[in-house]
């Protein structure tokens, strides 16, 4: 029913290999909670873009499919999350077409959605400089003797 390929613009994307219908449920990903103080530390790395929103303070690193579907604002699946079974349902929001990309609205534009790169590498990098200029800022900040 789904398979992962490649694409410039995206890097890696969710396909359908068969026409799915209208509500339709495509995938229930089981999820790796992470409680706030899991969620905070990875907020700064590259697991940050595959996590969901998970109850008031948590996030929720999706397995399966579920992690790497691509966010549109014209999205054509929809989700929810069932926190007593740790899982979250992926199902369709109109009939797709065999061969067509599925999409969730992520709910905010990612910065790093406007990225056009098939690795993370690039991401990793900006973190990496971002993370060299704050040390130096503080180094700078501290004073002499």
């Amino acid at each position: 029913m789904l398979k992962i390929r490649k694409n410039k613009k995206y890097g890696r994307g969710v396909y359908a290999t068969r026409t799915l219908n209208k509500n339709e449920v495509v995938e229930i990903s089981p999820v790796i909670v992470l409680d706030e103080w899991e969620a905070k530390r990875s907020a700064s790395t590259i697991i940050n873009r595959y996590t969901f929103s998970w109850k008031e303070v948590e996030s929720a690193v999706a397995l399966g499919f579920g992690g790497l579907f691509n966010h549109s604002k014209d999205s054509n699946i929809t989700y929810s999350n069932n926190y007593k079974n740790n899982t979250i349902k992926f199902k369709t929001t109109r009939k797709i077409k065999k061969g067509e990309q599925l999409f969730i609205d992520y709910g905010y534009e990612p910065d790093w959605a406007m990225v056009e790169t098939s690795t993370t590498r690039h991401i990793i990098e900006k973190n990496e400089l971002i993370e060299n200029n704050e040390r130096k800022q503080a180094s700078n900040s501290q004073p002499t003797h």
